[in-house]
């Protein structure tokens, strides 16, 4: 199933909800769906709560990660790329390192804000 057509039938199961018309199928589809959505959270949660200390890492990313006080991996998410970038001692391999530890996880680094 594709991705648009999950998003349609979830579309679908949430009127019926609101409109009180839901069967038996769609109440069966909707649990499903519901286990699903929280066995990825938890498998998130899992992934994003282990320790840095526990990951192959540079000696010049563990004291990055030290300044910043970075504990977990979900940590790394609080940080810009341009904060890392930035940083003394992290060059490229550092930063792609860095970049490759989310990117496996699934996260990414939190946005940019603009200034105007």
């Amino acid at each position: 199933m594709s991705k648009a057509e999950k998003k349609g039938l979830l579309i679908d199961i949430l009127l019926d909800i609101l409109n009180g018309t839901i069967d038996g199928d769609k109440l069966m589809k909707v649990g499903r769906a519901i286990k699903q959505i929280e066995e990825l959270f938890e498998n998130l949660e899992e992934k994003t709560s282990q320790p840095i200390s526990e990951l192959d890492l540079s000696h010049r990313i563990r004291i990055c990660f030290e300044i910043l006080n970075i504990k977990t991996i979900a940590d790394i998410t609080e940080h810009t790329a341009r904060e890392f970038y930035i940083m003394r001692n992290i060059g490229k391999k550092s930063f792609k390192r860095i970049e490759r530890i989310l990117k496996d996880n699934g996260l990414e680094f939190k946005p940019r804000t603009h200034r105007r």
